[in-house]
């Protein structure tokens, strides 16, 4: 079997963590696939009130703050140019993607530190009649890069990975670079 050659991928599929939305579920945290390895850590929780049209006011959301790396290891750089974000949180939930458009440049053989933020209800609000419903729920965090390497091949970069299972901030690692809310 031949090896590839980065001037001959038409495009970079990496599907870094397929995770599954049952308890038995691996927890992968870091990964590596066609040179670009990526890992979540750092991570923060906040709970906040929250509210939606046509919802009462009394509905909870848990902010997730956390780092995540991306590092290039066959020397070719990536610039993303969107970001897409789905937060799958179990049945009767459909998750909504949001879509950002960045200008996120990898460089070769370097690292692209993200600071990213995904929020969750914890209790729906209570809508008209209705009461107010506790979620207990352990979301998982799909994030879609979509970009164009140094060669100006196509790169698409799958991550997928349990909010819950992000590990606590370490207090050695150096700041991130950029801040993206999702």
């Amino acid at each position: 079997m031949g090896t590839l050659k980065p001037s001959s991928l038409v495009g970079i599929t990496v599907l870094a963590a397929l995770a599954s939305l049952t308890a038995c579920a691996a927890r992968r945290m870091q990964g590596d696939s066609a040179g670009v390895a990526w890992s979540v850590s750092d991570l923060t929780t906040s709970e906040r009130t929250a509210t939606a049209p046509g919802y009462k006011g009394d509905g909870r959301a848990k902010d997730y703050r956390y780092v995540m790396v991306l590092r290039d290891s066959r020397g070719v750089g990536v610039t993303f140019r969107e970001v897409e974000s789905i937060i799958m949180v179990g049945a009767g939930f459909t998750p909504t993607p949001r879509t950002r458009t960045v200008n996120l440049r990898l460089p070769p053989k370097d690292q692209l530190r993200l600071v990213m933020t995904d929020s969750v209800w914890t209790v729906l609000p209570q809508w008209f009649e209705g009461t107010a419903k506790p979620v207990n729920l352990d979301p998982v965090a799909r994030k879609v890069f979509l970009g164009t390497d140094d060669h100006g091949e196509p790169v698409k970069l799958i991550l997928e990975f349990r909010l819950e299972g992000i590990p606590l901030r370490d207090k050695n690692a150096p700041p991130p670079r950029k801040e993206l809310t999702s």
